[in-house]
């Protein structure tokens, strides 16, 4: 009995990691600015498309342990993604991808120094380098002279007057800044400048 290769079914894994690197694939072709007159302009890279070229990087070096963090990295955004599919969303934002990898990040962080305090500083040492191939993964924040700045420009460009107002301030960074910007430092000041 003789079984055709388009009826074995594929590997799961396989069939999300070639979704993945697909996507990536036809969104870098758009990336690329067109040759019309006038449009010079390139397109920020999503960070979907950052994790899939960092993947092809680590599949063709010889670092097992960053390709593993990366491939974790990919398959929690996947879970997110088929958690939202449940609610009606499409699939997460850039913003939240950042906030999923911030908390990664911490988590390493976190790791590290209890391994540091127990005196294993081996494996301290391995944690805060995924802590800090997860930080290559996330946008570039934004410092704190930034912030501040930021922060007044909202406050005037929104009228604010009082604590009642931090919603409004805060909306407004969020959609001038998104994933640059680092909510809880922005809301300490928002909140210092309304009192």
């Amino acid at each position: 009995m003789h079984i055709a290769a388009t009826s074995l079914p594929r590997n799961p894994l396989q069939t999300a990691w070639g979704d993945i690197n697909q996507y990536a694939r036809n969104k870098a072709r758009s990336a690329w600015p067109s040759n019309e007159p006038g449009e010079t302009v390139m397109k920020v890279p999503e960070m979907r498309e950052c994790l899939a070229a960092a993947l092809d990087d680590a599949r063709s070096g010889n670092d097992p342990q960053r390709l593993c963090t990366l491939r974790l990295i990919a398959t929690a955004i996947k879970d997110r993604d088929i958690a939202l599919r449940a609610e009606g969303r499409e699939r997460l934002c850039d913003e939240e991808i950042a906030r999923l990898l911030h908390r990664m990040a911490c988590q390493h962080e976190e790791k590290a120094s209890a391994l540091e305090a127990a005196g294993d500083v081996g494996r301290a040492a391995d944690q805060r380098r995924l802590a800090g191939i997860v930080a290559e993964l996330m946008p570039p924040s934004m410092d704190a002279g930034s912030i501040l700045a930021a922060c007044e420009t909202a406050v005037a460009e929104t009228g604010a007057r009082g604590l009642r107002d931090i919603g409004r301030c805060m909306d407004a960074l969020k959609r001038k800044h998104g994933t640059a910007l680092d909510l809880p430092a922005a809301g300490a000041v928002v909140r210092g400048m309304l009192r």
